[in-house]
């Protein structure tokens, strides 16, 4: 009996001392490892690893490489393909949809009219091949801006959508898309012009719109009138021409005043030369 109780109390002892408890008579045994673990302290913040969620995206949140994001530009594309193809006329959301890889219903939400999607898709295209960056030298970046316009321009799907674009006989769909184009431009660009003005490198009544048009017309004119290369050299040429003439005063906000009330009505075109239209963008083309 007196053996039996040893071995019980050897094994309860072991047990004991196996897990970290304090040997009877003597110093207490070392922490298991996972006693050794670091508890954080109440006041300390929490460490950021690799256990933590990523915050997901706001409602209407583009994440980038997102099935959102891959959709939109695949409508986009699609777009401009469809519309070099068959011009504005014949524009089908259905066949955009098709060639998209998406519903028609996923473009009906996001864009009410063809005119709409149209500006939509130059916006993007805009917005992801012209470089706009502020290296702190206007005539660095304004060539930098030029030959991304020349290089886009030269795209042969680019250079077909803006002939069908400029060749509609409606004033009311070419004027949205206009609009919506040459707004997101001026967003995007303004403001590298307003730095150059800060910096005195350009006038300080210099007008940015002004200055953006100058520089994009000359390229524009090769595609659509001379049909000329598109050429860096005639980007670099184009942005000197343009930086010139800013300041020399040509792009000052007294003189785009001046001109705007030199201009009579006579010298406006009479309302009946304008083409009647039968699209006014607001009827999309299944």
């Amino acid at each position: 009996m007196a053996s039996v109780n040893a071995i019980h109390f050897a094994l309860v002892s072991g047990t004991r001392l196996a897990s970290g408890a304090q040997r009877p008579g003597g110093p207490p045994s070392p922490p298991t490892p996972a006693a050794r673990q670091r508890t954080p302290r109440p006041s300390e913040p929490r460490r950021r690893g690799s256990t933590q969620r990523a915050r997901a995206p706001r409602p209407g949140e583009l994440r980038p490489g997102g099935r959102t994001a891959r959709n939109r530009i695949a409508i986009f594309e699609a777009t401009l393909a469809e519309l070099a193809l068959h011009g504005y006329t014949e524009l089908s959301l259905n066949a955009i949809a098709a060639r998209a890889g998406v519903h028609k219903t996923t473009i009906y939400r996001r864009w009410r009219t063809r005119g709409q999607l149209v500006a939509a898709a130059f916006m993007d295209t805009a917005e992801r091949r012209l470089e706009v960056s502020d290296s702190g030298n206007i005539d660095r970046d304004a060539r930098a801006l030029a030959r991304s316009v020349a290089a886009t321009l030269a795209q042969q799907v680019v250079a077909a959508a803006v002939r069908a674009t400029l060749s509609l006989s409606s004033p009311t769909v070419r004027g949205e898309i206009a609009r919506r184009f040459w707004g997101s431009r001026q967003a995007a660009v303004g403001p590298l012009i307003e730095l150059a003005v800060q910096r005195g490198q350009l006038p300080d009544d210099t007008n940015p719109a002004e200055l953006i048009a100058a520089i994009a017309a000359p390229l524009y004119f090769r595609l659509l009138v001379s049909n000329e290369a598109l050429t860096s050299a005639a980007a670099d040429t184009a942005a000197a021409a343009a930086l010139a003439a800013a300041r020399a005063g040509a792009f000052s906000h007294k003189n785009n005043a001046r001109r705007s009330h030199q201009t009579t009505p006579r010298d406006r075109a009479p309302a009946s030369s304008i083409s009647p239209t039968n699209d006014s963008g607001n009827d999309p083309r299944p």
